[in-house]
């Protein structure tokens, strides 16, 4: 559970009265979050979500960015704008691109916001990453989630590593599932935009493969949820229509999510690996799960 989980959250605890934005990026190219995101909060006709597929934000700050972006702003004139970029983007070149001079009078910039997993700072493949330590020299906020995960130590791992860092006076705050306070929302910013970062995978090649599947396409829930249990890939995200209804798969850490979606236009996969061998097979793997007509 991560950015999506708790910009998710955020969404279903907004004010009725208020108009939500938010701009998301992937760093596959089929589009999964936005789909997540829409499909778990439908039924508010005041939200408004966009996509940006297909790399970082930072590799698409100039038009493909600032297209969906300009025509977010217009289309939904939100009372706030919450931007979610991929655990791979570079969260300065972000600010930089929403710190010219033609948004100044559009967006009044609040918190930048880093979640971060505690276990992974006695890993120095993420320690040593430098997108990993941008994410956190940027934030006015940081948020350990998944604390209910943790050992005892490991809280104070993460805070020991700050101090180290030179960020022992971010604020700092543990939750479980990505249980943001709106409050936090509002701290004014002292470098950037609203940007809620989350933590970049300790490795610096990646591939990704996508799956697109018409509306007329079910799967069989038992059957592909033991598929996705068993991949051996770094991320995996899937919208998926199913015999028990519509569904969101979420694999990452060697832990698999499924959360109810209340609409799907259009079943999709992604997976980030490595190797593109890692995924060698899949397409026939999934088209065994499909439940024929």
């Amino acid at each position: 559970m991560g950015k999506s989980t708790a910009i998710t959250k955020l969404l279903r605890n907004k004010a009725d009265s208020e108009r939500w934005a938010v701009l998301v990026n992937e760093f596959g190219k089929v589009g999964i979050d936005g789909a997540l995101l829409s499909g778990t909060t439908s039924d508010s006709p005041s939200i408004f979500i966009r996509e940006v597929p297909g790399g970082c934000l930072c590799c698409a700050a100039s038009v493909p960015m600032q297209v969906a972006l300009n025509q977010l702003l217009k289309e939904a004139r939100p009372d706030r704008l919450l931007i979610e970029p991929t655990g791979l983007g570079h969260p300065k070149q972000i600010i930089a691109a929403l710190s010219k001079p033609e948004y100044h009078s559009v967006l009044d910039l609040r918190s930048t916001i880093t979640l971060v997993d505690a276990r992974k700072i006695a890993d120095s493949r993420y320690t040593n990453h430098p997108t990993f330590n941008q994410q956190l020299e940027v934030a006015d906020l940081i948020v350990a989630n998944k604390s209910d995960l943790y050992s005892d130590h490991e809280l104070d791992t993460l805070r020991h590593y700050l101090n180290r860092s030179g960020l022992g006076s971010t604020p700092l705050h543990a939750v479980s599932e990505g249980a943001i306070e709106s409050s936090w929302l509002n701290q004014l910013s002292h470098t950037s935009p609203p940007v809620i970062c989350g933590e970049t995978p300790p490795i610096d090649q990646f591939h990704s493969h996508g799956w697109t599947f018409d509306s007329d396409t079910c799967f069989n829930f038992k059957s592909v949820n033991s598929l996705f249990s068993q991949l051996q890939v770094i991320r995996l995200k899937a919208v998926i229509r199913t015999d028990r209804g519509l569904f969101g798969f979420n694999w990452m850490d060697e832990n698999l999510q499924c959360i109810k979606l209340t609409q799907l236009e259009l079943s999709r996969v992604e997976v980030i690996d490595t190797q593109p061998a890692s995924w060698e097979g899949l397409e026939d793997q999934l088209i065994q799960c499909q439940i024929s007509g």
